[in-house]
């Protein structure tokens, strides 16, 4: 879907994501997002050049196969892609007052500024802050919200060599493509942080739509960002948990937001019982070490109340999606139920209100259901976990999770 949606752009494309790896499906998204440049579309690439290149080295001593990052970069440039480094995501204090008349001087929108304001005030400390979000837009008629990032992990079918799907090194993860108005405004989300971190100023309300509607389904963006208030991506899974009118799922890897775990556990049993999570429990491959700590730490009182847990099985799931079915809503994108999405990172989902698009949903989660161990018996969980070594070590990590 990608790929075609890159073939298909004549206009723009901008491409946000927070790991772009340089590896075979890396080379493979950066190869033809550089043919577009080169036939003349406007490109603008985005990402976490810092973080992938962390990763990146990480993964060679695992043996995932990754190359050199700078390669890919050097790429994309010579094919005259825009490159903007999403790693800092603010500016030392003492310079932000010069730096935001120079880009306010250049163009910069007010609104774009005041944002950065508030993140200015919210960072507490910039190399515990990401850009998360993963969002990419084709001529403001179309735009992908995914919860992926770009490589061979989350694309494993382009791994070479590799058939089985339960060694660790693939990822169960996906993509939604979307069409219409809401284009428009993620296309908006990534100016503002576009503009704000140098890249060049442009025309943030081009869109090249070829039709005048796209059908009757809603689609509601939600964001946040680190200014140490109100998240309301965090809300919608907080209320929605305590007044949720049907079956409520949600598969998230990293579930470790101590006021979800706190909420959930507050259920009465009538309304625990319409929530169901899945999550990768103890999946190989899993890169956060301490999710079946977080699990085993938090679960109980909510499986006690009533709340259904799935364990996912097959290989390592990185799909954040959550479907209220009474409402026939899917809440997707790049939130993870853990405090540093919550407090720290910039998050982006999708509020989609489809009939349609829910009911592929709910095939593929309760596919996902089939492909888990559901956990029937609360001896699973610790039923003290305030007293538990792996509990506390949890709780003193969780600022850095």
């Amino acid at each position: 879907m990608l790929l075609r949606e890159i073939k298909k752009a004549k206009h723009f494309i901008h491409f946000q994501v927070m790991l772009l790896y340089s590896d075979d499906a890396g080379f493979k998204v950066a190869n033809a997002l550089a043919e577009k440049a080169k036939e003349g579309v406007e490109v603008r690439v985005m990402s976490d050049s810092d973080m992938s290149s962390i990763v990146e080295g990480l993964e060679k001593i695992r043996s995932f196969g990754t190359s050199d990052f700078d390669k890919l970069k050097a790429l994309l440039s010579e094919a005259g892609v825009k490159f903007v480094p999403s790693s800092k995501e603010s500016y030392y204090w003492f310079r932000w007052d010069n730096i935001r008349a120079e880009l306010k001087e250049k163009g910069v929108p007010d609104e774009f500024l005041e944002l950065q304001d508030k993140v200015q005030k919210g960072v507490v400390l910039n190399s515990n802050v990401l850009d998360h979000r993963k969002i990419i837009i084709f001529d403001g008629e179309a735009a992908i919200v995914s919860s992926m990032n770009v490589g061979n992990k989350y694309m494993y079918e382009e791994v070479p060599g590799i058939e089985e799907h339960t060694t660790g090194k693939h990822w169960h993860d996906g993509a939604v493509l979307i069409k219409g108005p809401c284009a428009s405004l993620l296309n908006k989300h990534f100016a503002s942080k576009w503009m704000v971190r140098g890249g060049d100023v442009f025309d943030y309300t081009r869109h090249y739509r070829t039709k005048e509607s796209y059908g009757s389904d809603a689609c509601t963006v939600y964001s946040s960002f680190p200014d140490g208030k109100e998240n309301h991506i965090r809300n919608y899974y907080l209320q929605k948990i305590k007044a949720c009118k049907g079956r409520f799922i949600i598969e998230n890897p990293y579930i470790n937001d101590e006021l979800f775990w706190k909420e959930l556990s507050a259920l009465d049993p009538e309304q625990a019982q319409k929530i169901v999570i899945i999550n990768p429990y103890k999946a190989k491959g899993n890169d956060y070490l301490q999710n079946e700590s977080s699990i085993k730490c938090n679960m109980r009182k909510p499986f006690e109340r009533g709340v259904s847990f799935f364990a996912y099985k097959k290989r390592m799931s990185h799909w954040k999606i959550a479907l209220d079915e009474a409402e026939q809503a899917v809440f997707y994108g790049s939130y993870n139920l853990n405090h540093r999405s919550a407090m720290h990172d910039f998050e982006l989902n999708v509020l989609i209100e489809s009939e349609q698009f829910c009911k592929q949903v709910k095939r593929l989660l309760e596919q996902d259901m089939a492909d888990s161990t559901q956990i029937t018996d609360a001896e699973e969980f610790y039923e003290n976990p305030v007293i538990h070594p792996s509990c506390m070590l949890l709780k003193a990590t969780e600022y850095y999770e």
